[in-house]
């Protein structure tokens, strides 16, 4: 699984690398355990925000049920979304291999000893880890092989036109990130939004309020745009969310206050039922 370390996104890439190079044995049950968790919020966040995506019959809570970003709810609220959300040709289909039986069950063994080695049910050495590590990362893999995770920077208008020009930066593997490509279209996006691009069909999924880039005053030496964040929690008045970046220590509390106002704002409707999320397109080129 090396090397998957450099071609998964960077919220998966930097979980698995410390995964593999992890030697203490319960360290390395730990490690298993971030990077499923990570994984698992990937896949539920791009399944749900694509769900979102399609024509809708009636209102969905798929999102009310979510109640904090650990492996629990994450993987129902997962199988929930990969369920609505049946249908060929998504971004997230390939994550549908873990409601074959097998797989389901790999994953769902891993789940539940979690919570039992948490609440010192089982020792550390009886944890079959590597199998369903496996299983995300290869699925991770078929989603993100062909959908690029990033973010977009110098995005302006065009000198002498409508449309606007910039560079998407991939965010594949680990910091810094070196491929990039050209990005022409109708809509201007700032360094903190994180997207999928589809770079064949230009198809861009936005994964805002459900992951953010932004900076940290406690590591300013990072280069923009600074940390990955991914939701966490609501509050218990559901007025105020956490989020927790990926690799390091560090969280960001959002509320109805301030500059992320707009995400507490879309996070608080997604409380109340999904939202429909407009897919954008735009022109790739290889930088």
């Amino acid at each position: 699984m090396n090397d998957l370390v450099d071609v998964l996104p960077f919220p998966l890439a930097a979980p698995l690398a410390r995964y593999l190079g992890q030697t203490d044995a319960e360290r390395l049950v730990d490690s298993a355990f971030d990077f499923i968790e990570a994984a698992l919020a990937v896949a539920a966040y791009v399944t749900f925000l694509e769900f979102c995506s399609l024509k809708r019959r009636g209102a969905t809570k798929l999102f009310k049920g979510l109640t904090q970003r650990s492996a629990g709810p994450l993987w129902h609220f997962l199988a929930d979304c990969l369920r609505q959300a049946d249908a060929a040709g998504l971004v997230s289909s390939p994550f549908r291999h873990v409601l074959t039986p097998e797989l389901f069950n790999q994953v769902d063994g891993a789940v539940t000893a979690w919570a039992q080695l948490k609440h010192k049910k089982i020792h550390y050495g009886s944890v079959d880890h590597f199998r369903p590590v496996r299983v995300l990362a290869n699925l991770s893999h078929q989603v993100f092989s062909d959908n690029i995770f990033g973010f977009f920077e110098d995005v302006h208008k065009q000198k002498f036109g409508a449309r606007f020009e910039g560079i998407f930066r991939h965010a594949h593997g680990r910091s810094p990130f070196v491929r990039r490509s050209n990005y022409k279209g109708d809509r201007p996006f700032s360094g903190a939004e994180a997207v999928l691009v589809r770079l064949r069909s230009g198809h861009i999924l936005p994964l805002q309020p459900l992951m953010f880039w932004d900076d940290c005053e406690k590591h300013r030496e990072i280069d923009p745009p600074g940390h990955c964040y991914l939701y966490d929690a609501p509050s218990r008045t559901e007025r105020e969310f956490s989020y927790k970046a990926v690799g390091v220590l560090c969280s960001r509390e959002i509320s109805l206050q301030g500059d992320y106002k707009p995400l507490a704002d879309q996070l608080m409707a997604l409380r109340q039922a999904d939202a429909s999320v407009e897919i954008i397109h735009g022109h790739f080129d290889q930088a």
